[in-house]
């Protein structure tokens, strides 16, 4: 009787590795500027807003309802 070992069948082995990132995702805005990276990356969004027009600067005046912003910070 010839054994899979005799004959060189085997199972494959199968090889799982996976890769841990730190999580390098600011919390707020405040966090987001102490990084050249993210405050590049803020600039861009702000500017990308004005130009397309979705976006403008008023001032806030009693008689109107304001919509605020939040930054949002991912990793895409």
């Amino acid at each position: 009787m010839i054994t899979r070992t005799k004959d060189g069948i085997s199972k494959k082995k199968v090889i799982v590795s996976t890769v841990s990132y730190p999580d390098i995702t600011p919390k707020s805005a405040k966090e987001a500027l102490l990084t050249p990276h993210w405050k590049d990356a803020m600039d861009k969004e702000f500017q990308a807003l004005l130009s397309n027009d979705t976006w403008s600067l008023v001032l806030a005046s009693p008689h109107h309802n304001l919509v605020g912003n939040k930054w949002v910070f991912a990793i895409k």
